[in-house]
């Protein structure tokens, strides 16, 4: 194992090491004591990185929604040729994160939430999703005259967000939800 990282490098070690912990123990058992162990380095290097456990849990909640919007970014510049391909894009890449990472951001996200100043943590959560929708939907929906206002915004997440829960509870019906997901979507776009 290389011993000396870069800052940058130590960095994503640790996040990566830490989704590790959650996913294997469960958020109570990360703390940046049991990452440093898990990463064979001294405390002060995750107190380095990490002041306290509520930062790192939200440098590992930021993470995930980063990684799904750079996901999307990816997919839309290089599949995308009308809004319809857009939205699909969007609720495809939605689900699929939903799918094989929700029960691990959801543990994050509670975590998170059980410190003062992170109790809003789910209305960040929708401002950051209206941001990427509507940074991932304007280039199709500008030209044609439509307008994303805010409301529409929240609708789209809240509904991709609602549909990504009932596929927890109901996985075989991931194709179906997503085709139903992108007709609700070009409507409220639509309109």
């Amino acid at each position: 194992m290389k011993s000396r990282f870069k800052k940058e490098e130590r960095y994503n070690q640790l996040l990566d090491l830490a989704i590790e912990i959650v996913r294997d123990q469960g958020t109570d058992a990360l703390t940046l004591i049991s990452l440093a162990k898990k990463a064979g380095v001294t405390k002060p290097i995750t107190y380095n990185h990490f002041s306290n456990r509520q930062l790192l849990l939200f440098s590992l909640y930021r993470r995930c929604d980063e990684a799904l919007s750079s996901q999307m970014d990816h997919l839309i510049t290089n599949q995308s040729n009308n809004l319809k391909d857009a939205v699909t894009v969007y609720v495809s890449s939605y689900i699929n994160c939903i799918e094989t990472n929700g029960k691990l951001y959801d543990d994050i996200v509670s975590a998170l939430k059980a410190y003062p100043e992170y109790a809003s943590v789910e209305n960040d959560i929708r401002d950051y999703y209206c941001h990427v929708i509507e940074k991932t939907f304007s280039p199709f929906v500008v030209p044609d005259g439509y307008k994303l206002t805010k409301l529409k915004l929240i609708s789209i997440f809240s509904i991709t967000e609602s549909l990504g829960s009932y596929l927890k509870e109901n996985p075989q019906n991931k194709d179906e939800l997503i085709d139903e997901a992108v007709k609700i979507i070009l409507s409220i776009c639509n309109r």
